[in-house]
């Protein structure tokens, strides 16, 4: 009895614990973190235009006081954007639990692109873009 209620303790402290940190640490420079923002979520926008043009939308949050915007970064590979918002916090710092919206416009870089549907991953959460035609003139 005693040990599963020590595995229980054990297990509901890690469960809270790692949900406190649910940022992806991407490295560690010179006493500064860099991490995935948290994203709440993202809308494409498309330009009625020729070339079409797209935007992305992008609604999260800076968990604390000390997280600041670091970058934004945009990658494409075959029919998948990947649109990284990252952050940095300094290390060992103490901060206050206070919560910063945010919302972003990033332009994708769509022109040349064939026709196709498109996946666009903000920090994990995605949406799907369909070009009917070649993008450009």
């Amino acid at each position: 009895m005693k040990t599963s209620i020590l595995f229980l303790w054990v297990f509901s402290l890690f469960f809270i614990l790692s949900a406190c940190h649910h940022h992806a640490l991407l490295s560690d420079r010179g006493g500064v973190d860099l991490e995935l923002a948290p994203i709440d979520r993202i809308e494409l926008l498309i330009l009625e235009s020729f070339p079409v043009q797209v935007h992305v939308r992008i609604t999260g949050y800076l968990p604390d006081s000390c997280t600041t915007f670091d970058h934004i970064s945009q990658t494409r590979v075959e029919n998948l954007f990947q649109v990284d918002v990252i952050t940095k916090r300094p290390v060992d710092e103490v901060c206050a639990k206070l919560i910063t919206w945010f919302e972003e416009t990033v332009a994708l870089e769509v022109y040349g692109l064939p026709a196709g549907t498109y996946i666009v991953d903000v920090n994990g959460v995605r949406e799907t873009f369909t070009l009917d035609v070649e993008n450009r003139l």
